[in-house]
Order: C-alpha cells, then structure tokens, then sequence
C-alpha cells in the first residue's frame, strides 16, 4: 500500500509542478455539500445476497485550488472532510449458525478526510467534466443498530483499514464566475478490510474567491 500511495503523490506533483514553473493562474475557494455513500460489494450464501448495503445521506465541506493550465483544462486539487453514511441489511443470514435466521439493520457511519485530486475539461462556456483520483483517511467507524438478536445498540470499531482510494469521475455547471454546481462518483479501488469498497455520490456548490 506504501509503494501505491507514492506512486500516486509521485504522479500529482509531476502535475502540478509544471503548472506553477508555467505561472500558471491559480485561484482558491471552498466547496461543500451532501453526499450518498454506499459498498458494492456483496456477501452470497446459497446464491443469494446475504448482506445488502443501502445508499445513505451525509455530507462533506472543504477547500480546493483550481489551477488553469490551458484555456480549456484545468487541474483541481482538493482537502475535503466527508461523513458518510451506509446502511446495512441482513436478512435470514446467521453468520454464526447459517440454519437459524437473523434479522440485522444498522447504518454505519465513516468519517474520511479526503484528497481528490481532478482534471477539468470545459466541455462548453459553462459546462466542464472532470476525471481524477481520490485518497481518503478513515477518521472514524461507527456502526448504529437498528435491529439484531441483541436490540438496538452502537458499535465504535478501532480495528479496521484507514486507507481508501478510487478513481473520480463527474460533470459541472458554472453557475457565475464565482459559483460552480457539481456532480461527481467515486468508484473504489481498494477493498478495505478484505470485503467492501467505497461507491459514494456527491453534489454540492463550490465557491471561488
């Protein structure tokens, strides 16, 4: 994971650098939103899905450079704080005794401090799309019960991978020369503890100063 996480740093400072040797137009603002976070993957027992993930609401804030490197592309790096939430679903699946059946509902809640780094491409006067990659450090777990064997209840986990990192890809509305609407997906490319990855949406304003 070490040899990956420089790689990818390795890669964004080549792209950086030449844009500020090139004195390349630099401007700063701020973004924030909401966001809908969610796992792909699944749990089959019997060729059926044993745990479901259900998309959840949170939200995320932060601040962003928007660096022009030519009249139509620019590079955008971000630093984001982002709480997602996802709710999870088992559903006559005992992973204890698989002939005994437990209903299980709970919404677990992540705290991610995010580093997604984007290229944009200005499509029209004021539409652009953008592609990139995205590292996240999980700050925070926790898991809210909603339903189980032992009732409602919360769960706070320590043990856990912190490393996310997947690849971004979204559209954008230039609203004014000051306001920006933007859409984006992050697609995970890591599977965190051996059995899920990241799939989260995001809408929001972004603001330039």
């Amino acid at each position: 994971m070490e040899k990956v996480l420089v790689a990818v740093i390795t890669a964004l400072l080549f792209l950086i650098f030449p844009a500020k040797g090139q004195e390349a137009e630099v401007s700063w603002g701020i973004k924030g939103g909401a966001n809908a976070s969610t796992f792909r993957d699944r749990l089959e027992m019997d060729g059926r899905n044993s745990i479901d993930y259900n998309l959840k609401a949170g939200f995320f804030f932060g601040g962003l450079a928007e660096v022009r490197l030519s009249n139509k592309l620019n590079l955008q790096p971000e630093i984001l704080f982002s709480h997602r939430n996802t709710g999870i679903e088992i559903d006559g699946f005992n992973i204890n005794d698989p002939n005994s059946e437990l209903d299980y509902q709970a919404v677990r809640t992540e705290s991610f401090l995010e580093l997604p780094v984007v290229l944009r491409y200005d499509m029209f006067r004021i539409f652009y799309s953008e592609l990139g990659l995205q590292l996240g450090y999980l700050l925070r777990q926790k898991e809210e019960v909603k339903q189980s064997s032992f009732g409602p209840h919360s769960s706070t986990f320590e043990d856990y991978d912190r490393v996310d990192a997947g690849i971004s890809a979204g559209l954008g509305f230039r609203l004014s020369p000051k306001f920006n609407l933007t859409g984006r997906y992050l697609f995970g490319i890591l599977k965190r503890d051996n059995s899920v990855s990241s799939s989260v949406i995001y809408g929001g304003l972004e603001y330039l100063f």
